[in-house]
């Protein structure tokens, strides 16, 4: 985000003034990111994108320009973390299940 916003700095002081939201989403994947980058270009919104050096220098974040096309390119996506936190729960669910001790009928 910072990135962003030193590259941008009217849009930055502008979403500043006027939202100050920060939405975070998650792509299925690397590649559902990278077609999101390009649909992004296609329609005019301007992205600033985010390198990983542990993952050969793959995109793994995008910060996308604030507006209306933005929402509607963005809306099927799922908030960021939604996907790992079933999966956290899933675990935690069965571990209780596991440790819980069942009552023999006698």
């Amino acid at each position: 985000m910072a990135d962003y916003c030193l590259a941008r700095p009217q849009e930055a002081k502008h979403w500043h003034e006027v939202s100050e939201y920060l939405i975070c989403l998650e792509a299925q994947d690397l590649t559902a990111l990278a077609l999101l980058i390009s649909k992004a270009a296609e329609l005019g919104i301007d992205t600033t994108t985010y390198t990983e050096p542990d993952m050969n220098n793959a995109i793994t974040a995008v910060v996308f320009s604030p507006g209306s096309v933005t929402r509607k390119l963005l809306a099927n996506l799922p908030c960021a973390g939604k996907r790992a936190s079933r999966l956290v729960t899933a675990t935690q669910a069965a571990q209780n299940a596991s440790s819980t001790p069942i009552k023999k009928e006698v």
